[in-house]
């Protein structure tokens, strides 16, 4: 297993997502208020994890040219 630091943080935020996610399912948002508002923290989860696999990419790009 290859694991590094975009990796584990991925596997992080997939948790936290996964947690929301079942927060929602199970009814537990009592409020249109906390249901929007655990929605936005998925959305939020998700941009940040965009930006992780840009970051990753950038980097796996930047160390080839750093190994010409």
């Amino acid at each position: 297993m290859d694991d590094n630091i975009f990796t584990l943080v991925g596997r992080k935020l997939d948790g936290y997502e996964d947690e929301l996610k079942t927060y929602l399912a199970s009814g537990a948002a009592d409020t249109m208020e906390l249901y929007n508002r655990m929605v936005g923290r998925i959305e939020a989860l998700r941009f940040i994890r965009d930006d992780i696999k840009e970051i990753e990419t950038r980097c796996i790009v930047h160390l080839g040219e750093l190994r010409r």
